[in-house]
């Protein structure tokens, strides 16, 4: 599917892949159970390049996409966090695009009203970082803690990529 939403988002006529050739999933097709071996389900073409035979896909472009994230503005700029699956070619691929968010911010003041780490965090305020830690979901920020770094961390990154 992945790939599929990827040729439609790049308007292609063909998606060619090297997936499911030569199984059983290229042979059969729920659309056509005795129609076996089904030809047509993942039709194979000539590799001009190396002469080797790879499956094509037809490319999707759903008329409408539903595509859940985390943060949108009302201009429709958008975070993901987690796992994406796909909603990026998706995005692309479909002519219409739904956003649901599970929060919409300000532009002006969560994308233009700092200048810094330090005026994000005033930005969002003492008590809501607390609130937020406190909840009973900010176990889902665990797997990017990783890359969220106190100022020190910033600063010795920084110098030692100065001194190298």
């Amino acid at each position: 599917m992945p790939l599929r939403l990827l040729g439609g988002a790049l308007n292609w006529p063909f998606v060619p892949a090297t997936v499911n050739v030569g199984s059983d999933l290229q042979y059969r097709s729920a659309f056509a159970p005795q129609d076996y071996p089904s030809r047509s389900k993942i039709p194979t073409v000539v590799d001009p390049f190396t002469g080797r035979e790879i499956g094509v896909f037809s490319p999707l472009k759903p008329d409408l996409a539903a595509i859940h994230v985390t943060l949108a503005d009302p201009l429709g700029n958008c975070i993901m966090l987690g796992t994406e699956w796909s909603r990026f070619e998706l995005s692309r691929a479909a002519k219409r695009v739904v956003v649901v968010a599970d929060a919409v911010v300000h532009t002006s003041d969560y994308v233009d009203g700092y200048t810094d780490l330090d005026g994000y965090l005033a930005l969002i305020g003492d008590e809501r970082r607390a609130t937020l830690r406190a909840s009973s979901t900010s176990f889902l920020l665990d797997p990017y803690r990783k890359w969220i770094l106190s100022n020190e961390d910033i600063a010795r990154l920084h110098d030692a990529r100065e001194t190298a």
